[in-house]
């Protein structure tokens, strides 16, 4: 069976055995996901364009790219090992069979001053299928445009994905007639089967598309994950979702299962323990940033949410990692240092 593996987890800390670094907690898990019914509505509904693909060997180097143009990027690592780190500063480990989605970062999601150029960046010994796309639902809501953070899978070479992005990358060369339309039926039939990875994977970005099929619920829980560190109120929230308080209340729960402030608090959590893993701001930083006033509620919240606290959780993901990420956020406080 093929591996599942999100940026957050274990293809960010992986130990030289290769198994995960520490157990994922509950908060981390998504809250909830699509069902195969309201998939396949969306699967028929779904249109791909403007495909491009290409190679990329690196060989010890570094390739910078394009920046933010409004359209989705793909990566699939085809052999050796590199890294891709993304324009805000996340460091994701690519090796083979590799499946990495970054969605169209909006400026709405750089939460701290970014140290460096707001472009990507890939690096290593590897050979990598690059590419971007446009992907949307009735050719108006974007695939991946609730997305505030990429999406990792693992592939095998038993798996259909790698077949399909291989012969659209052929089709692209070729430039027979009709190569276009051939791509983008291979690309949506790629990103088909990365729909299905939705029933399954444990990684919080399915919950993308369990919400839409209730669309005011969708626009109240894309802010809150786009924003979890917002001045949030059920009011606030439903009046985004342009409804009543009490009907708010009663959708959101019938479709996730939970009140919305719960779902909030763990929101919050979430953005705190990835900031904690892969940047270098300061915890005082990442408190506010997850809307908490002061770092005594901030500590308290995490050490419920994760069992430890945020510097100790730190200390653990740079310790079990064997090679940090490049800290792209600089930490103004001395006394959270890094090192640990």
């Amino acid at each position: 069976m093929a591996q599942s593996n999100d940026f957050t987890q274990s293809e960010l800390m992986s130990t030289e055995s290769g198994e995960p670094s520490f157990s994922v907690a509950k908060v981390d898990s998504p809250i909830l996901r699509i069902s195969p019914a309201d998939l396949d509505t969306l699967v028929g509904t779904l249109e791909v364009r403007h495909v491009i693909l290409e190679e990329c060997t690196l060989k010890g180097d570094r390739r910078f790219e394009p920046g933010n143009d409004g359209m989705t990027r793909l990566y699939y690592g085809m052999w050796g090992t590199g890294s891709l780190t993304t324009s805000n500063g996340l460091s994701i480990a690519i090796s083979q069979h590799t499946l990495v989605v970054v969605p169209p970062i909006s400026s709405e999601h750089s939460q701290f001053r970014m140290v460096r150029e707001n472009r990507a960046m890939l690096a290593g010994s590897a050979r990598v299928l690059c590419g971007h796309f446009h992907a949307a639902f009735g050719d108006v809501v974007d695939m991946f445009g609730g997305l505030s953070t990429p999406i990792v899978e693992r592939f095998s070479d038993g798996d259909e994905l790698p077949a399909k992005l291989s012969h659209a990358l052929v089709e692209l060369q070729g430039k027979q007639p009709g190569s276009v339309a051939m791509t983008s039926l291979l690309m949506k039939q790629t990103l088909v089967l990365l729909l299905r990875r939705s029933l399954t994977s444990p990684h919080p970005w399915v919950e993308r598309f369990a919400i839409l099929r209730d669309h005011r619920i969708s626009k109240a829980f894309a802010e809150m994950t786009a924003k979890p560190g917002a001045r949030h109120t059920v009011d606030s929230l439903a009046r985004t979702a342009c409804l009543s308080r009490s009907t708010f209340m009663a959708r959101f729960f019938e479709l996730v299962g939970r009140a919305p402030m719960s779902v909030l608090r763990d929101l919050r959590m979430r953005q705190a323990a990835q900031q904690l893993r892969v940047t270098g701001v300061s915890i005082g930083q990442i408190g506010q940033a997850a809307g908490y006033a002061n770092n005594s509620g901030f500590i308290r919240a995490f050490r419920k949410a994760y069992g430890m606290d945020p510097r100790e959780y730190r200390c653990q993901a740079l310790l079990r990692s064997g090679i940090a990420p490049y800290p792209a956020f600089q930490t103004e406080d001395p006394s959270e240092s890094r090192t640990c």
